[in-house]
C-alpha cells in the first residue's frame, strides 16, 4: 500500500482546479480500488484535483492506468505505472526461456497470489499488459499467444508479508537490561491493574461502582494466591470517576501493592455509606488518591482504615497526597486502630457542618 500523489498544470504552468483522475487497472477498464488511507477507507474513483492541481490516494502495490480528463483538459492517458511502496515489500523475481509456441509457464523459486495485481511479466523486457496472460493459479501463468523459441520471460512480484498470531502470554517480553529475565507481555502489563481494563469509563457521569471494586477483586486475588513475585499496582487513568456504593478495598493484606490515582477523582454519590473501605488491609501505599463527598448523595466518610477485630492487624499504610474534600456526614477519614501509618501532604476539608 502506498500513497500516490501529483500535481495536474496546463500548458503555461498554471494548476488545474477540478480536473478528474481515474485510476484503472493497468491494460484494462476496471477502476482500481483507492483509498483515504493505508488501506482502511475506501474513496471515490476518479479523484478530483484541487485549487493548487493537487491529487492523492492510497493504492495496493501493482501497476495501473492512469486517465486525466475535464472541462477544457486534453484526456490524456498514462499507461504502465507502476505504484509501489518500497517499504512494504520486496520484489520476487523468476526468468524463463520459452520453447516455441509455449504458454504455459511453471514457476518454482517464487508464488503470487493471483487476482490482487501484483504480478508482472516480461518478454524480452517488454512489460506485458495483464490481458497477454492468465494468472492460472499461486505457481502458473498462462499466456494468451504461443511465445517465440529462446524468448527470455521474467515475472515478477511483491513478496507477501507473513504474519504471525499468538497471545500476550505466548509473546516473550525480555527487558534488555544486564541482567534482565525473560517473562512473557501478558506478566508484564498485569503488574499495572487499570480500572479501565474491567470497563470503567471515568466520564465523570457513568457509574463506575462495579469496574472499579473488580480491579480491586483483581489486586485482592493476585495477592490472596500466594505467589505474588513483584509489586502490583492498581491505577486510575486520568478522569472522574463516580462511585455510588464503597469502593471495596478490603482484605489485601500482601506487601507492597500501590493505588495511584494522579490526574483521577472519585466523585462520591455513596448516600450515607462510605466511598473507600480499606478495613482489614495492611501495607497499601496510596498516592495521589482524590476523593470529592457529593452535597446530596453524601457520604459518611473518605476513606476508612483499620481492625475489623482486635486479632489482626491492619497497619502500615501510607498516603501520598491524599485529598478528600467535599461533603462527609461523619468525616472525611476514618482510622480505627490502625498502626504506623504515615500521611505525607494530606488535604482533608469537610464541608459537612455536624460532621463528628
Amino acid at each position: 500500500m502506498k500513497k500516490f500523489f501529483d500535481y495536474i498544470v496546463d500548458t503555461r504552468g498554471d494548476a488545474v482546479n477540478g480536473a478528474s483522475v481515474a485510476v484503472k487497472m493497468a491494460g484494462t477498464s476496471n477502476d482500481a480500488t483507492l483509498y483515504s488511507d493505508n488501506g482502511v477507507t475506501t474513496t471515490a474513483n476518479p479523484v478530483t484535483t484541487d485549487t493548487k492541481g493537487y491529487f492523492s490516494f492510497y493504492i495496493a502495490d501493482g501497476w495501473y492506468d492512469i486517465v486525466v480528463s475535464g472541462t477544457g483538459v486534453t484526456t490524456q492517458t498514462i499507461t504502465d505505472v507502476e505504484i509501489h511502496d518500497e517499504l512494504s515489500s520486496s520484489y520476487l523475481t523468476e526468468t524463463k526461456t520459452a520453447t516455441a509456441g509455449q504458454k504455459a509457464f511453471t514457476l518454482t523459486t517464487m508464488s503470487y497470489v493471483p487476482g490482487i495485481n501484483n504480478l508482472s511479466a516480461y518478454i524480452n523486457g517488454v512489460r506485458q499488459a495483464p490481458s497477454a496472460y492468465t494468472e492460472t493459479d499461486a505457481n502458473t501463468v498462462t499466456f494468451t499467444s504461443g511465445l517465440d523459441a529462446g524468448d527470455t520471460v521474467q515475472f515478477v512480484s511483491s513478496d507477501s508479508v507473513s504474519v504471525s498470531s499468538g497471545t500476550a502470554d505466548t509473546t516473550t517480553y525480555d527487558q534488555g537490561g544486564a541482567g534482565s529475565v525473560a517473562t512473557n507481555v501478558g506478566a508484564k502489563l498485569r503488574e499495572v491493574i487499570s480500572v479501565k481494563d474491567f470497563g470503567a469509563v471515568g466520564d465523570g457521569f457513568a457509574d463506575d461502582t462495579a469496574a472499579i471494586n473488580a480491579a480491586f477483586d483483581a489486586l485482592r486475588a493476585a495477592y490472596d494466591s500466594g505467589t505474588v513475585t513483584y509489586n502490583y499496582e492498581l491505577v486510575f487513568p486520568p478522569g472522574q470517576y463516580v462511585v455510588t456504593t464503597p469502593i471495596n478495598a478490603t482484605g489485601i493484606r500482601g506487601s507492597g501493592w500501590t493505588v495511584r490515582m494522579s490526574g483521577a477523582i472519585i466523585l462520591g454519590q455513596t448516600n450515607g455509606k462510605c466511598v473507600i473501605d480499606a478495613f482489614y488491609s495492611r501495607y497499601g501505599r496510596w498516592v495521589d488518591v482524590s476523593i470529592w463527598g457529593d452535597a446530596t448523595l453524601t457520604p459518611t466518610i473518605g476513606v476508612q482504615i483499620g481492625r475489623i477485630d482486635d486479632q489482626l492487624s491492619s497497619d502500615v499504610h501510607t498516603f501520598e497526597n491524599l485529598s478528600i474534600t467535599g461533603t462527609f456526614s461523619t468525616a472525611c477519614l476514618y482510622n480505627y486502630a490502625s498502626e504506623s501509618c504515615v500521611f505525607n501532604h494530606p488535604k482533608l476539608f469537610n464541608k459537612h457542618n455536624s460532621a463528628t
